[in-house]
């Protein structure tokens, strides 16, 4: 007889099979009910805060994109209790404040604070409502297929660290090298 009770582990994190099914035949058929795109966004920070790692605002942001919430401020707001590291304190809690500002906020302390600050580039998407610098990602928009961001593997440079600099609100700079040229 089966055991009822499998659990899948990947390095620290365990899920209930369960769970992975339901997604699985999600994925699968081509709908991703909200339900359960909610839970395991919540099962994957409730299983890295019981094996003690870390949660990164922009990783918390980054999970929770599609989640609802009533004022989209909280989109922010709301993961900067769950948000671990350093970039939570660079972002006032100001409800008078705009979603533009409070997005901008959130999109300069990632830049400022993570290991890998240019993954928050694989989050813009184009088709914001919002009046956002192309730079900020809308994260009132729910979840973005975005391949870089989901792992740490892509390394092109090496261990070299992004070159940018944010000489105001509106604006970001990044240095680059020419490889090629496409004609």
């Amino acid at each position: 007889m089966l055991n009822p009770n499998i659990v899948m582990q990947c390095g620290k994190i365990v899920f209930d099979w369960a769970l992975l099914s339901d997604i699985a035949f999600a994925r699968a058929s081509k709908r991703m009910p909200s339900l359960v795109s909610s839970q395991l966004s919540l099962e994957v920070m409730r299983a890295a805060r019981d094996a003690g790692q870390s949660l990164t605002l922009f990783k918390a942001l980054r999970l929770c994109r599609q989640l609802s919430c009533t004022n989209p401020r909280d989109r922010v707001y709301g993961m900067l209790g769950i948000a671990s590291d350093e970039a939570k304190t660079h972002i006032k809690v100001e409800y008078t404040r705009s979603v533009e500002d409070i997005y901008t906020d959130a999109a300069l302390a990632v830049l400022l604070t993570d290991e890998q600050p240019m993954l928050l580039l694989s989050n813009v998407v184009c088709d914001s409502t919002l009046s956002l610098t192309s730079w900020v990602p809308d994260w009132s928009l729910g979840s973005v297929n975005n391949p870089l961001g989901a792992r740490k593997c892509y390394k092109a440079a090496g261990d070299t660290h992004a070159v940018f600099e944010v000489p105001n609100r509106d604006q970001l700079r990044l240095a680059g090298s020419l490889v090629a040229e496409v004609s």
